[in-house]
């Protein structure tokens, strides 16, 4: 603007040495008057100095000085030379188009001009229409244009400047965390690959690359099943229906596999843990993350074999020795005083959960290695509930707990029951239920214990709502943990294994259901097991097939009867066990003996396996019998029976000493 404003005033000077030089009638109307010539000298000297000097200092100064010079010398130019009718009234239009440079400070003063010179053309009664629209048209309209250029135009540039400045911090931002992000996915002990939409790998880490044996090189554009040959546990290669990664493609959803091997690049096999997690919007692709578990896996199974083998030895002494205190429980077989029945008793309760305790272990070893027998079977799944919760009101009752179920709340008959079938193994279902209603017992010091069935047209709900102590929410994720049990001060003195739940859940997703929970801390909870149902004319069809593959099984079998495969009873001198078998009598059971020995919840038996364990056990007792010096002495009268169990009632007979 300087140079602007310098050529602008020396122009004024040479016109006015022009008029000067040629003094003729054709310039006459341009001279310059003489204050006009020394203001302008003035603001020619001003600029060119600010030119020559270039001081930044101050700038914003100097340019509204050097404006202000360039405006003066203008508007007493145009009002020496007649005003609206000077031949340099266009020098108005440039000012004003110049003035939004200036911002509010050049654009009033712009305007005090115009003022000045308008009421100058009405103090003359020269204010016509012609003044106004040249008011207009040279003043006004080039003042709005200046405003609009150069006052918007430059928000417009700060703002994209200011945009811009914002972009590249963001750009330098996300370049860093795009580094940083690099770094702490190449220094991942795991394998991480991304998979996008299409099932193209497009990143792969280095452990990944140690894992599966693939370069990223090698693998880049390749579709994921070249890299993840993805087996089962017959070491065969998974179909796509099975395929994680592929559900995860399709469904957009998160997954979670740890029963899968991976085929390395040179044909190694490997465990591996996947852990699947979609990225936003369905087709946009997968995070894989992977591990190595094969070392994990053997020490599990090693683990758990362990584990069968103990619990499966301790469960012949468990059982004799629950044989012996039922002995000493019983007052035909031994006499006790208070206090000793109480130590017995007491005894006899940790035994039971030791024995509790085996079982469990068991069962948690033949889940986890597949093992557990399934006999699916056309049940209806009211009935068979219903079965359940009356088989436990006595236990609810000793707690003075008001255990109901709900489709049928009393006996009075006026209740339709609805009729849910389904085809699955009713023994697993049992165990299942019943371990949640006993669990509801377990822990409700009061109030009702609620079962229900309901059903849609596919599922088949079972749910078991207490009012105990409840579940806190930090708790509920790990409530179906092998081993894990809630601590606090109300279950610290309630017994359990904590695999209760984790066997229902397994059992649950074996009968190809699911289970949850919902539940407040000191106001219960409610467990709903999800079951598969079948239509009425289904389960007809199913029950006349299993009907006729038993009766098939049947006129097949040549299993021999229980009292064929039975050792001779051996017989000892003065043995009055002969003369008491030929009586009709049923034999008498005392209510304090527990039964010695139990089928393992969760394990079917075979009728050969029963059998073979009558065997066992009638051969125990035999052993058992036959010292008996201690034993005698109690029996002289008359054989009681002594031992329970769930095949028969073992006898051992009475002889007299010689």
């Amino acid at each position: 603007m300087y140079f602007t404003s310098a050529l602008f005033a020396f122009s004024i000077i040479c016109l006015y040495l022009i008029t000067i030089i040629f003094d003729t009638a054709a310039i006459k109307d341009l001279a310059i008057p003489l204050p006009v010539i020394i203001v302008s000298s003035v603001s020619l000297i001003f600029s060119a100095s600010l030119l020559l000097i270039k001081n930044e200092k101050n700038s914003k100064l100097f340019a509204t000085i050097d404006f202000i010079l360039m405006l003066t010398s203008i508007g007493m130019l145009v009002f020496f030379t007649d005003k609206f009718e000077s031949p340099f009234i266009g020098l108005i239009a440039i000012l004003s188009i110049f003035s939004g440079v200036y911002g509010a400070y050049g654009v009033v003063s712009v305007l005090i001009l115009i003022g000045i010179l308008t009421s100058a053309e009405y103090l003359d009664n020269r204010l016509t229409f012609q003044v106004v629209s040249s008011v207009i048209l040279i003043g006004i309209i080039p003042m709005i244009l200046s405003i609009y250029i150069w006052h918007f135009r430059k928000n417009n540039e700060n703002n994209n400047t200011t945009i811009d400045k914002k972009n590249l911090r963001l750009s330098a931002q996300i370049e860093g965390l795009s580094s940083q992000s690099e770094t702490i996915i190449k220094a991942i002990g795991d394998g991480v690959v991304s998979i996008d939409g299409r099932g193209i790998i497009s990143m792969m880490n280095p452990a990944a690359e140690n894992l599966s044996g693939w370069t990223y090189d090698d693998a880049s554009r390749l579709n994921y099943k070249s890299i993840f040959q993805l087996l089962d546990n017959s070491s065969q290669p998974i179909n796509e229906s099975k395929d994680p990664i592929a559900k995860a493609l399709n469904n957009n959803e998160q997954i979670l596999d740890d029963d899968l091997a991976l085929q390395t690049k040179n044909n190694k096999k490997i465990m591996v843990s996947l852990h699947i997690s979609p990225i936003g919007q369905p087709g946009a692709g997968v995070i894989v993350v992977f591990r190595d578990i094969t070392k994990a896996k053997a020490e599990e199974t090693e683990q758990a074999e362990f584990i069968s083998t103990a619990s499966h030895e301790m469960r012949t002494p468990v059982a004799a020795i629950e044989g012996y205190i039922g002995l000493a429980l019983n007052p035909e077989t031994a006499t006790l005083d208070e206090r000793a029945r109480s130590y017995v008793n007491k005894a006899h309760e940790s035994l039971q959960h030791l024995g509790r305790l085996f079982k469990d272990l068991l069962d948690v070893s033949k889940i986890d290695d597949n093992r557990i027998n399934y006999i699916p079977k056309v049940t209806n799944i009211m009935n068979l509930v219903e079965d359940i919760v009356d088989g436990l009101k006595a236990k609810a009752n000793e707690k003075k707990l008001e255990l109901i179920f709900l489709p049928k709340p009393d006996n009075s008959g006026r209740f339709v029951v609805p009729v849910y079938y389904v085809n699955l193994d009713p023994d697993i279902i049992r165990e299942v239920v019943g371990n949640l209603i006993e669990n509801a017992i377990k822990y409700s010091a009061a109030g009702n214990i609620e079962v229900n069935v309901v059903a849609s047209d596919e599922k088949v709900k079972i749910s078991v709502k207490d009012s105990g102590i409840g579940i806190s929410e930090e708790d509920i994720p790990h409530l179906f943990q092998k081993f894990y049990r809630v601590n606090n001060s109300e279950t610290n003195q309630i017994g359990g294994t904590g695999l209760g739940l984790y066997l229902s859940k397994k059992l649950t997703e074996r009968l190809g259901g699911q289970i949850t929970v919902a539940s407040q801390y000191h106001k219960g909870s409610v467990f709903t097991i999800e079951l598969p149902r079948i239509g009425n004319d289904e389960a007809k069809a199913l029950i006349e097939v299993q009907k006729n593959e038993v009766t098939a099984i049947q006129k097949t079998s040549d299993t021999p009867k229980f009292e064929d495969i039975l050792p001779p009873r051996p017989t000892y001198q003065n043995d009055n066990l002969s003369r008491l078998e030929n009586k009709s009598q049923p034999s008498v059971e005392s209510d304090k003996v527990k039964p010695a020995t139990e089928v393992p919840r969760g394990e079917s038996l075979s009728k050969e396996e029963i059998l073979a364990k009558a065997k066992q056990l009638h051969e125990m007792a035999i052993s058992q019998a036959r010292p008996g010096a201690e034993i005698s002495q109690n029996l002289q009268s008359s054989p009681k029976p002594i031992i329970n169990s769930r095949i028969s009632t073992v006898r051992i007979p009475t002889r007299n000493e010689n």
